[in-house]
């Protein structure tokens, strides 16, 4: 049976994702189900010792000199002293002190990709012939309360790319962020961006309260190195104005299309992942801790790739974007 679900699971996630991603109304009403069921769910809790041993024990500040943070809120609190529940700004704020205290003399980094008050966060706006502002230091980012905190912290310091873009705080900032403005392929993720620095230093990846597989900004990395392999149709250029030291400055990137979106298989990549011991999966007080290196998310993509392969992409040369 498991051989069975294995062949059909990314077909049927595929076509689901085809006809989801298609429809404005479908695609509201499953953000709405998804969302009130979280709502519906009970808080879980911890305190912030155990969140500092939790955190000691899948290997943060320990495995590696930099560790990638995904994390959100939404489903967990922190408890004080008195063990009364912290609201989400309390959580946050404790959270992140933690974090910086585990990794003392190493470098935290936390994804900060941009929230632009233009594209309401809508699949279906198009962006093609819109042009953008991005400040690095007024921007705000759209991946979750500690990551917003962590930004504007002091000696934090962001990328200047004006996509999926990072930030970083310690020793090996100003090497994971250099030159990320003008990267060889003009791609988020490929070499010479953020995430390929983050790579390249074998990076811890560490959800707190959100499933890493959904989360796995790394994995792109296998994709943006191979972005001359892709249809031509995969990546659109996309134009900013960007607020550098030296000035405002014009540029065009590239960006995937969203259509792309409905051509992966999250399910298929999380179980292989899981399956072949990259992803691992802890849970505390029943709080998701999950971890993974970013070296072996990366090279496990690209070695299903091979020389032309589109893992994950299934039946991609099916899925043409509707819009260019």
């Amino acid at each position: 049976m498991s051989f069975i679900a294995d062949l059909t699971s990314p077909t049927i996630e595929w076509v689901a994702r085809q006809i989801i991603w298609r429809s404005p109304f479908l695609y509201r009403l499953k953000n709405k189900y998804v969302k009130k069921k979280k709502n519906m769910a009970p808080l879980k809790s911890l305190s912030a010792e155990e969140l500092e041993d939790a955190l000691t024990s899948i290997g943060v500040g320990s495995k590696s000199s930099v560790t990638l943070v995904h994390s959100s809120v939404t489903s967990w609190r922190l408890k004080d002293g008195n063990h009364h529940l912290m609201d989400e700004f309390e959580t946050a704020r404790e959270t992140l002190r933690v974090l910086l205290k585990i990794n003392d003399g190493k470098t935290l980094v936390m994804p900060t990709h941009p929230f632009y008050r233009e594209t309401v966060k809508n699949p279906f706006f198009s962006t093609k012939s819109l042009k953008l502002k991005y400040d690095p230091r007024r921007t705000p980012c759209e991946t979750g309360l500690i990551n917003e905190m962590f930004r504007t912290m002091p000696g934090v310091e962001r990328s200047l790319y004006p996509l999926n873009n990072i930030s970083c705080f310690g020793p090996k900032t100003k090497e994971i962020l250099k030159g990320n403005l003008e990267t060889p392929s003009g791609t988020p993720h490929g070499e010479g961006s953020g995430y390929y620095n983050i790579f390249k230093n074998n990076a811890l990846v560490v959800s707190i309260g959100v499933p890493l597989p959904k989360h796995l900004t790394i994995a792109h990395v296998a994709e943006d190195v191979r972005y001359e392999f892709w249809p031509k149709w995969f990546y659109r250029n996309r134009h900013f104005d960007v607020v550098t030291p030296e000035g405002v400055q014009s540029i065009v990137i590239r960006e995937r299309h969203p259509d792309t979106r409905r051509c992966i298989c999250e399910k298929a990549i999380e179980r292989d992942l899981c399956k072949n011991g990259i992803i691992h999966k802890e849970s505390f007080n029943g709080i998701l801790f999950h971890w993974a290196m970013a070296q072996d998310v990366v090279h496990y993509i690209l070695k299903r790739n091979g020389k032309n392969g589109n893992y994950p992409f299934y039946l991609l040369n099916l899925a043409g974007p509707i819009s260019q």
